[in-house]
């Protein structure tokens, strides 16, 4: 993620919410919070930012270790969601090429913003979904060699 996705998916809202941190510098101190949580998904910062703003007691600017604490309580609760939307789009792929895009675009970017067994069964699914294809479309091979 970009900076531009920490702040309007987490650091803004806390601003309305806390005011502006009390330091001698609040731009390089927001960057500085932003640099921390750029790793995360617009999805888990949004899910952190209603964690930090359900549980955070004070009017102060939550801490760095609040902040990062809620994105990885958020990752680890949106992970096996995602491995599940993900398992559903690998068994309706009905080629290679459909699977490669999958793979491509939606699974091989998540691989360090999703929990490491997430990913490794995810991962698992696909390649047992290529073996399936790839069987299929020998079988088709063999079949029309035979018939003609």
């Amino acid at each position: 993620m970009s900076a531009d996705d920490v702040f309007a998916n987490l650091l803004d809202p806390m601003v309305v919410v806390y005011g502006e941190p009390k330091t001698a510098d609040v731009p390089a101190f927001l960057r500085e919070y932003a640099g921390l949580m750029a790793d995360y998904t617009a999805e888990e910062l949004r899910h952190a930012k209603a964690a930090i703003m359900r549980k955070h007691e004070y009017r102060s600017f939550p801490t760095p270790g609040e902040c990062l604490k809620a994105c990885e309580e958020a990752r680890k609760a949106i992970s096996p969601l995602w491995g599940d939307e993900m398992r559903a789009k690998i068994a309706g792929c009905s080629s290679l090429e459909r699977l490669d895009t999958v793979w491509d675009g939606d699974i091989a970017p998540r691989r360090n913003q999703v929990s490491k067994g997430t990913f490794e069964a995810v991962k698992m699914t696909a390649n047992r979904r290529a073996k399936e294809l790839m069987s299929q479309a020998a079988a088709s091979r063999i079949t029309g060699e035979a018939a003609e």
